[in-house]
């Protein structure tokens, strides 16, 4: 049971029982389950108001922007290798996004695979699945500070690259 109770005006009731009862009609395998939801609403069931909405968790401004941020590290990163003639003690693994971890920074999972439909970022997005099954948000923050101590952030040195896959 969610610790904040969901309240519904009469009229949001009555338009979410119709909605259901539509669902109800239309969607036969399902339709004890939208019969259920609809009892729920019919009687006010307040202590039950968690069964009809999925969990709905937002993403402050600040963490979208520092997914945004680490995306930009990483092309940022893989710009500078691409054009670097030394490549020397820089493996490209490490410059490669790994993703999030879908058990533990699934926030951040959601919202860089949201990204990634912008092209912006599509030359660093992985091959195969965004998850990467590993907590990286610790290791992309260190990153990140090194990063943004940077000159210039956009055009790293092969020195600035090194500094920033080596943070710890």
């Amino acid at each position: 049971m969610p610790d904040n109770p969901i309240t519904l005006t009469p009229i949001e009731r009555t338009k979410l029982i119709n909605q259901y009862r539509i669902l109800a009609f239309l969607d036969h395998d399902q339709e004890d389950n939208w019969k259920q939801l609809i009892y729920i609403l019919e009687f006010g069931l307040t202590r039950e108001y968690h069964q009809l909405f999925p969990p709905c968790d937002e993403m402050s401004a600040k963490s979208c922007e520092e997914v945004c941020d680490i995306l930009d590290m990483f092309q940022a990163l893989k710009d500078a290798y691409d054009e670097m003639d030394n490549k020397e003690g820089i493996n490209p693994d490490q410059i490669a996004f790994s993703g999030f971890d879908g058990n533990h920074e699934s926030d951040n999972l959601v919202y860089a695979d949201f990204m990634f439909e912008d092209n912006k970022w599509s030359s660093i997005k992985p091959k195969g699945e965004t998850n990467s099954h590993i907590p990286m948000m610790w290791k992309y923050r260190a990153m990140l500070r090194e990063w943004r101590n940077v000159a210039s952030k956009y055009h790293l040195t092969r020195e600035d690259v090194i500094r920033i896959i080596n943070a710890e």
